[in-house]
């Protein structure tokens, strides 16, 4: 929010109320199930957000507005394509098929090398010689050098069983790690141990608490600085350098089918090893063996190598998959914890900075402030870190861009010294590339994409992301992204009370664009739907007929974002069940979500059950930000929805006042905070019984009995840097255990 300019008088502040802003009042109120008819908002629309009110913005930045305004009408005629996954809804409980066809959508083709192995064979060459391998097999007693065959595993021939191939395969890894993987780890030391965990199940970790669990055929359990254990278990996902998944040859299942289950395993790996740059994995059967290779860009997978015949191959695999040295499993070992029994209690950050040197920082917090939870796509990362000589307290991103998009720190450059946008300190350009990993092997694949690993420290101080977002659109610069995630509060200043310049700022660019671009990216754009625009969830549905993501797309993003706050939590920032209208916008299909926010808009209330435990300024802010959007909203659906023969001249009116839209919206906000502090100067009676004592929020337990570790996702509200906790309450979800994938 940004503080008034001029403050009205404590006594008598100027009051906000819904009538304030421009609105079109439907007769009846609709229900969520269907859109109303379209309901064209008056020519005067726009001249009426013209309140009798002062201005925030000056006559240049009103100019550098309109500017930047009349670019994006004459280059912008469509936006960057939506995932085909944002089509679907999303069961936070999901059963296996539906889980699958998530992930399915999610990665897009995985694609099928035809090389007959020849990368398969081309890696961890230099890990084992020759005559290493062949010495190992003629000193045990389960390969047989003349025969060419693993002689605990049975014949294709003989049809066995699944079950009957874990034991075997369990001794064999082991007999492989503990002679090529061990052999220079202190003696008693087991950093590397194959685990039968067909039977086991292995916990998942969601944006929300969840009881999903999986359960892989074998995997290694590993000891390092990237491991920890799981709470509950002595093996997960989080400490597991690799795992191996069997099959039975001739088994009726897709190789389509057995992608999407390793895949299952593969997102948890990344999800509960946020230092992930790729994950290897291996399907073995009692006669073959086949990699696969996921990373940002998706995955690969190789045809089945024979393990009787090629023994190397499969022992290099095996050894290279569960290697010591992290940066061959795939780990970012920029990033290093200390870990005391077991779990990871501490932790540095190296980046390198100007003139190449390198600069190491404390973590805050062993885990991400702001977590990723899918395989492909940017992978945006936060850490929050403290420089160890100074106590400066920075936040550092992580993110995997696409080759044709413009790197986020050129757009931060460019937003260098501009209020409400955090202020970059250094970045590397290129940690390395997702064509790299994969040796440049079917990177020609139309549905592959690369993406180059870059990393940005920012400083933590700022203002106000709105007024943030509209200098960056002053500068040609559009964020495309607004969410909780992409919202940071400032640091304090050096005494206890904030100062100007500590409030909300914007930060994750990846997805910004210069408003004069000449062609969108061809990836696909992501964004979670709890936060994306109506206009932008009704182009998902028909991709032909699209507006380009505007201003307003993300005025109403923010909205969002506020809704989220008031309907999720109180004004001490206590978490509350999650209310259904989020769980809609969070879950349902895009048309439905569509549907749920036009009526949210539309509405006049909310929940006594919310407004009870909100200031009433802040409530009343909600609803003149909803009105003031909804005019802009209808607007743009019909242009959607219908073919309108003035289209371009209808977009043009928009965007001539785009200057009015962010005056009015920071007017909103100013209003707001005036009207909080005026009642925060006097507060309503506390009587007993009065109205303001029976609907206030009651005191938080200073130690609720469930206190767990909460996964970095969409249920944390922002605090400063500086107050992210390591333990918060969990959000209330129904408690139902849920089997996603068997071994």
């Amino acid at each position: 929010m940004s503080r008034p300019t001029n403050p009205g008088s404590a006594a008598t502040p100027p009051r906000m109320s819904p009538s304030d802003a421009p609105v079109i009042r439907p007769s009846n109120r609709i229900a969520t199930s269907s859109l109303p008819a379209p309901s064209r908002p008056s020519k005067e629309a726009h001249s009426n957000i013209r309140l009798s009110r002062s201005s925030h913005l000056t006559q240049p930045q009103r100019v550098l507005l309109r500017v930047a305004g009349s670019t994006f009408r004459k280059t912008q005629h469509s936006s960057t394509p939506q995932g085909p996954k944002s089509k679907i809804a999303l069961n936070p409980a999901p059963k296996r098929a539906e889980h699958k066809e998530i992930i399915d959508l999610e990665l897009g083709a995985i694609i099928a090398l035809t090389d007959e192995g020849a990368w398969a064979r081309s890696l961890y060459t230099d890990l084992i010689e020759e005559s290493e391998i062949k010495s190992f097999l003629r000193s045990i007693d389960v390969y047989d050098t003349d025969l060419k065959c693993w002689v605990t595993l049975p014949k294709s021939s003989a049809r066995p069983k699944e079950e009957k191939l874990y034991a075997p395969f369990v001794a064999i890894i082991n007999l492989i790690l503990m002679r090529f993987v061990l052999r220079d780890s202190e003696e008693g030391t087991l950093l590397r141990e194959a685990i039968d965990t067909h039977d086991t199940r292995l916990a998942h970790q969601e944006r929300d608490p969840t009881t999903l669990y999986s359960l892989p055929d074998v995997s290694v359990k590993a000891k390092g600085s990237s491991f920890q254990v799981p709470r509950v278990k002595t093996v997960g996902f989080s400490n597991m350098s690799s795992l191996m998944e069997i099959k039975v040859e001739n088994q009726d299942l897709s190789l389509k089918d057995q992608s999407l289950q390793v895949s299952v395993y593969v997102r948890q790996i990344f999800i509960q090893q946020p230092n992930r740059r790729f994950v290897r994995v291996l399907l073995l059967t009692e006669q073959n063996v086949r990699l696969f290779h996921f990373d940002r860009s998706g995955g690969v997978y190789t045809p089945g190598i024979d393990i009787h015949k090629d023994p190397d191959t499969f022992i290099r695999l095996v050894v290279g998959l569960n290697s010591l040295e992290e940066a061959q499993l795939g780990l970012d070992d920029s990033i290093k914890w200390t870990v005391k029994d077991g779990r990871k209690v501490s932790g540095t950050l190296t980046t390198r900075v100007a003139e190449d040197t390198e600069k190491t920082y404390d973590l805050c917090n062993v885990d991400p402030v702001i977590h990723y939870f899918d395989i492909r796509g940017p992978a945006s990362q936060c850490w929050s870190v403290i420089d160890p000589s100074t106590g400066t307290q920075y936040l550092v991103k992580d993110c995997w861009k696409v080759d044709d998009r413009v790197p986020e720190y050129t757009y931060l450059e460019t937003a260098q010294g501009l209020p409400g946008v955090v202020q970059m300190v250094s970045f590397e350009a290129n940690r390395g590339e997702t064509k790299s990993f994969r040796d440049n092997v079917g990177i020609s694949h139309v549905d592959f994409h690369n993406r180059v690993g870059v990393r940005i420290v920012v400083d933590s101080y700022g203002e106000d992301a709105i007024a943030g977002h509209m200098e960056l659109y002053m500068k040609k610069t559009l964020h495309r992204d607004i969410s909780t995630d992409s919202i940071v509060l400032g640091r304090k200043g050096l005494d206890s009370e904030p100062q100007p310049g500590s409030w909300g700022m914007l930060i994750d660019l990846h997805m910004a664009i210069d408003v004069g671009r000449l062609e969108p990216s061809k990836d696909w754009k992501v964004g979670a739907r709890l936060y994306q625009s109506i206009a932008i969830l009704l182009t998902c549905l028909n991709p032909k007929i699209n507006l380009a993501q505007d201003h307003l797309d993300d005025l109403e993003s923010f909205l969002y974002v506020y809704a989220y706050i008031i309907y999720g939590y109180d004004d001490s920032g206590f978490p509350y069940p999650i209310h259904a209208t989020l769980l809609e916008w969070e879950q349902d299909m895009a048309r439905s979500v569509a549907n749920n926010k036009l009526a949210f808009l539309i509405r006049k209330n909310v929940p006594r059950s919310i407004s009870s435990r909100w200031p009433k300024p802040c409530i009343e802010l909600l609803g003149a930000f909803r009105e003031f959007l909804l005019p802009f909203v209808l607007q743009k659906r019909e242009l959607i929805e219908t073919e309108l023969e003035n289209k371009d001249e209808e977009v043009k009116s928009m965007m001539d006042s785009i200057d009015e839209h962010y005056d009015a919206v920071l007017d909103l906000f100013s209003r707001g905070i005036e009207a909080l502090e005026a009642e925060e100067d006097n507060p309503p009676s506390e009587n007993p019984g009065s109205k303001a004592n029976r609907f206030r929020t009651p005191p938080r337990d200073p130690d609720p009995p469930t206190a767990y570790a909460e996964p970095s996702g969409t249920r944390n509200l922002k605090r400063t840097l500086s107050e992210y906790p390591e333990e918060v309450p969990e959000a209330k979800r129904p408690e139902v255990e849920v089997e996603v994938q068997d071994g």
